[in-house]
């Protein structure tokens, strides 16, 4: 099979290529939202739901190489792995109320964008935790 090289990746020696394979779904979502959809022109915060999550991991790394302030929700047991991706702040769902979390991250401005792979319910939350404009 050939292809043109703009369509190939190399894949770090540490890395197998089943684990590179399974990376590629979650790590194209956050690619498009993070690379493709997002203007960072005013985008100095984001909030990523479900960071230890395929799609969540890699938007956290992605948005801080874009010089973001990134927050992000995870459960008590996937704490110190989100914890190695270096968010700026990490939200426990399960134990701190979100909302205050984030009043208190952004001095009651909200975020200015979210990345939100948890569904219709905290979408709903997220309108809230929006900063103005």
């Amino acid at each position: 099979m050939t292809a043109p090289t703009y369509e190939l990746a190399k894949i770090p020696d540490s890395i197998s290529y089943e684990l590179a394979a399974s990376a590629l779904c979650g790590a194209l979502t956050a690619y498009e939202a993070i690379e493709r959809k997002t203007n960072f022109a005013n985008v100095n915060t984001v909030l990523v739901h479900a960071g230890a999550g395929g799609v969540g991991s890699i938007a956290i790394q992605l948005a801080k190489l874009h010089g973001c302030k990134v927050f992000t929700t995870v459960a008590s047991s996937k704490y110190d792995y989100v914890k190695q991706l270096a968010p700026d702040a990490i939200v426990n769902y399960q134990t701190e109320d979100v909302d205050k979390e984030l009043v208190d991250l952004t001095d009651g401005l909200g975020v200015d964008l979210i990345i939100d792979t948890v569904g219709k319910k905290e979408a709903e939350l997220d309108l809230r935790r929006l900063a103005y404009n």
